[in-house]
């Protein structure tokens, strides 16, 4: 498998500075560089969230496994964590 096919994308609310701090120090611990972050806000993160109600995206973080799946707040914590 490739890099790109092993890459999980975490989506983040981009005006919460906690979201941010703790993205940071996500990133920093992904020595794979496995995780590509996309804020929750952008276009990109609108299309990719599309299956989830536009008034419960920003409810917390959201991670896009390889397979396409969506996984949110606590749900993402074992998919986030294989990684790093």
């Amino acid at each position: 498998m490739t890099a790109a096919e092993q890459e999980r994308v975490v989506l983040y609310d981009s005006d919460c500075g906690f979201c941010k701090w703790s993205l940071d120090k996500l990133l920093a611990w992904d020595r794979r560089r496995a995780l590509r972050p996309v804020p929750i806000q952008s276009g990109e993160g609108q299309r990719l969230l599309a299956p989830i109600p536009e008034a419960r995206r920003l409810d917390s973080w959201h991670l896009i496994a390889p397979d396409g799946a969506i996984h949110s707040a606590g749900a993402g914590a074992p998919f986030l964590f294989e990684v790093l």
